[in-house]
């Protein structure tokens, strides 16, 4: 992917889930340029040619994929994330009903 691609800015969605009642918990993972993403973090670290275990470590802990809790609303019958999605991001949306 060219560069251009990589910088167009981030696209608003709404993802919607019909469910019969409203979730025990809605839960978000997601790999981004804030989140979960390594290549960040060692370039933060100054780009050691070879980190050490302590960098690496470092690395390891602050890139792991964190349990969030996202902005959603349910209401009839249908639940209601909104979002914003870059070009590279994924994201995981878990729904505990």
């Amino acid at each position: 992917m060219d560069k251009s691609r990589r910088s167009l800015p981030k696209e608003r969605a709404e993802i919607s889930v019909e469910l019969s009642g409203e979730p025990e918990e809605v839960s978000l993972y997601r790999i981004d340029e804030a989140h979960c993403n390594p290549l960040a973090i060692w370039k933060e670290l100054g780009s050691p040619a070879i980190p050490t275990p302590a960098e690496k470590e470092e690395i390891i802990r602050r890139s792991s994929m964190q349990k969030e809790t996202p902005e959603y609303s349910y209401r009839e019958g249908s639940l209601v994330l909104p979002t914003e999605l870059g070009v590279n991001d994924i994201f995981l949306f878990t729904i505990r009903a």
